[in-house]
């Protein structure tokens, strides 16, 4: 992104969007490309936001854009 503002704009709309952990970690669907993993994903608009449960956080692991697949080593 070249423009900071929206930058900003953008980063607290993903913020918004996984406030919803807090009271509902289990929420986000199990990211397919990876069954068994117990990754979970949100989407906000084009992308999408993979993360994982620990004891009691949720741990944002990677935001990309929607149209490409998650690839794990």
């Amino acid at each position: 992104m070249d423009d900071p503002a929206a930058a900003v704009v953008f980063i607290e709309r993903l913020i918004r969007r996984t406030d919803i952990l807090t009271d509902q970690p289990c929420v986000g669907r199990i990211v397919p490309e990876v069954p068994g993993r117990e990754l979970r994903e949100l989407i906000e608009g084009n992308y999408r936001i993979v993360y994982r449960l620990n004891e009691s956080t949720a741990e944002i692991l990677t935001v990309f854009e929607a149209h490409k697949s998650f690839q794990i080593d």
